[in-house]
């Protein structure tokens, strides 16, 4: 099979996981830490295409004595899809 060629260069994956890792340290405002952070490439974002990164808290609990919040990410591209989902998981000064 022929390869098709997609047209542009695509945004790096890394530079997307960058991203949803900047958007949960801001989302903290120093309120706390990154304990784990990941995201899966599911699909090209372009570089003269909007994405839209963001995420929900989906569980948030105490364990040991630490505030914990679980969230879920994205990175949507101008379409709405989901191009890169993630997790995240947060603890809480």
């Amino acid at each position: 099979p022929q390869a098709k060629a997609i047209g542009s260069i695509i945004v790096h994956g890394r530079f997307k996981y960058a991203c949803l890792g900047e958007l949960v340290s801001n989302w903290l405002d120093h309120g706390g830490r990154i304990e784990n952070i990941a995201c899966q490439y599911r699909g090209m974002d372009l570089p003269d295409q909007t994405m839209t990164c963001g995420g929900v808290v989906k569980r948030k609990w105490e364990e040991d004595g630490k505030k914990l919040a679980e969230l879920e990410l994205f990175v949507e591209n101008s379409s709405g899809k989901n191009t890169t989902p993630g997790t995240a998981r947060v603890v809480f000064n």
